[in-house]
């Protein structure tokens, strides 16, 4: 590779990767978008239901749809101040930068992305992607995962170590994407420094603003085949979900971690 890196953005639909986008765009250079369509809540929670039972994912959609929406709007505030004080850029990508298909294991996301000759691919909000499609071009795919890996993989890491009074590891991790869950080498990491303001709804927030510069860091070196690994700061552990509503209550009211 010679000049700037050719970054490719793989995408799902959420505000993170509206974020990644501009940030990315503005530093480095993004030379196109594939974007998929988020799965439906009912297969996602069909799924969790089989590997978790009824009372666990019980207590989760109670969660997701008693508490979190509150959290999220009497956080509003914070989340606006955070965007403001770090610069983040959530407004829509512009369409003609983007194309849309139904998932990242599909031939025609592999067409779109091939189409695109990146150089590393960028990847933000996505479902677990395949292998076919991590093989396909022979390029890099490079993830952000808000948690420390290996510790706190799955959804919510920085919540959960705040949860566990692990202040240490509440952070972000750039890492490969391998066919496993938040399994992939970490290329780089960061701690956050949650305020006493700061919830549920704000830590991805501030794992985003951590994640950037990283990104600005390791994907030229991704992009040129000379990253250096990273020793991750914690050890592994299995995979964490969404808190039930009962858990989330006992560690607001033992910890004050909201």
């Amino acid at each position: 590779m010679t000049g700037k890196p050719r970054i490719a953005l793989l995408m799902g639909t959420g505000e993170s990767s509206r974020i990644i986008f501009h940030a990315i765009d503005e530093a480095l250079g993004i030379c196109g978008v594939v974007r998929e369509q988020s799965p439906s809540r009912r297969t996602l929670t069909k799924r969790r239901y089989q590997k978790l039972g009824a009372v666990e994912v019980g207590g989760q959609l109670a969660f997701q749809l008693a508490v979190q929406p509150l959290v999220v709007r009497r956080g509003r505030a914070r989340i606006a101040q955070i965007l403001a004080e770090t610069g983040m850029d959530w407004s829509d990508i512009p369409e003609d930068r983007v194309v849309d298909v139904a998932s990242v294991n599909t031939p025609e996301a592999v067409e779109a992305l091939a189409a695109l000759k990146p150089d590393v691919v960028l990847v933000n909000g996505t479902r677990i992607i395949g292998k076919k499609t991590l093989a396909a071009l022979g390029v890099p795919f490079v993830n952000t995962h808000s948690g420390i890996t290996p510790r706190y993989r799955g959804v919510h890491g920085g919540y959960w170590a705040l949860a566990e009074d692990h202040p240490e590891w509440c952070g972000v991790t750039v890492h490969l994407v391998d066919t496993g869950i938040d399994t992939g080498g970490v290329l780089a990491q960061a701690v956050i420094q949650p305020k006493p303001e700061d919830t549920f709804a704000s830590y991805r927030f501030l794992q985003l603003a951590a994640a950037i510069p990283c990104l600005i860091r390791v994907l030229p070196e991704v992009a040129a085949g000379n990253a250096k690994p990273a020793t991750p700061l914690a050890p592994t552990a299995p995979l964490y979900y969404h808190p039930t509503i009962w858990g989330y209550l006992r560690t607001w009211w033992m910890r004050g971690v909201r």
